[in-house]
């Protein structure tokens, strides 16, 4: 996918959503300007979504992008903050401008990102929260021989405290569940661990609103994950355009059935002509304003999880740390 820095990216949301309200919830670690789009006052606004938490993670701030572009988009009241870690996102790295990871700040709310995400929770009563985040191509569902292209969590509000909507959310990741199966039965679909991370934000939020934790991931077809950003996109006009007896009608089951993620796959496997084998790493790093993809060459040689490329080389065995971009790698084959 394209490289945007925050300001591109919200002076385009500006463009398209002119007549939608925006609030500056915060301000980022190097002082940008932190917004949330809204259709209505915040106190009636239904969904509540945030993208680049993470900000090497694009694929849910491109699809949210993609969604209010849609002519039938709008049947809900939306709140939407697009570039919550602009400083990550300018840098196309997870954590803020200091180094921290802003989604593990729930609790001790020391970054400028976090603090704005809180200052939501007193204004806004949604229905519905969606925390969107990339996963690595490593994972898959267990007993899976593909990629996890949709990772769902229905993250675990806070055990101590009663009034938390776990149930209600897991019935939304059935819906959501069976919905991803019906439009691409052959993509990977697993779940995360549910268990109670307090420092997590979509922890906290599972305490205030039914809350979903959506990890998007690769299909073999498309590392870029263009593709998989495209089918969020349809996930969320479904989710907008779903009535919400509908999609809280479902039981948790669809979603508690789903294998559990593992991380234990190998992007790329390589069998060299002398009999050894080595390992490489899918990545995306911020080259001159864009995007490279590079294959880096891990420690060890490939072991017997799960490889979504598997090559042949005559050449020698290249070392450890090695980077190669995408037609030096194929070149290796």
């Amino acid at each position: 996918m394209n490289y945007l820095s925050s300001s591109r990216r919200v002076k385009l949301w500006q463009s398209l959503l002119p007549h939608w309200q925006q609030s500056v919830i915060g301000h980022s670690e190097l002082g940008q300007a932190i917004i949330a789009f809204h259709q209505a006052p915040l106190d009636q606004c239904e969904v509540l979504a945030w993208s680049l938490m993470h900000g090497n993670e694009t694929t849910g701030a491109e699809a949210l992008t993609a969604l209010i572009q849609q002519p039938q988009f709008g049947h809900k009241s939306w709140c939407i903050v697009p570039v919550l870690n602009p400083d990550g996102a300018d840098a196309f790295t997870r954590l803020n401008h200091l180094g921290k990871d802003v989604n593990r700040d729930a609790i001790r709310s020391e970054t400028k990102e976090g603090q704005a995400l809180l200052s939501l929770m007193p204004r806004i009563q949604p229905k519905l929260v969606l925390n969107l985040h990339d996963q690595r191509s490593c994972f898959r569902g267990i007993g899976s021989d593909r990629p996890a292209t949709f990772s769902l969590l229905a993250p675990c509000s806070n055990p101590k405290q009663k009034g938390g909507f776990d149930l209600e959310a897991s019935k939304v990741a059935s819906w959501m569940a069976n919905w991803i199966s019906q439009q691409h039965p052959h993509w990977g679909l697993a779940r995360f661990n549910d268990s109670h991370y307090p420092n997590a934000f979509g922890d906290l939020w599972q305490s205030h609103a039914a809350t979903i934790t959506l990890e998007t991931g690769i299909t073999l077809s498309d590392w870029t994950r263009g593709e998989t950003a495209q089918a969020l996109a349809l996930l969320l006009v479904n989710i907008d355009s779903t009535s919400w007896e509908e999609i809280f009608q479902n039981t948790p089951f669809d979603y508690l059935a789903l294998p559990m993620n593992i991380d234990d796959a190998m992007d790329a496997s390589v069998q060299m002509g002398n009999g050894q084998s080595c390992m490489l790493a899918y990545q995306e790093t911020l080259q001159q304003g864009r995007l490279q993809a590079e294959w880096r060459v891990l420690k060890g040689d490939a072991q017997q999880s799960p490889a979504w490329r598997h090559w042949s080389s005559h050449l020698p065995r290249p070392m450890p740390g090695e980077v190669f971009d995408e037609r030096s790698a194929q070149q290796i084959s």
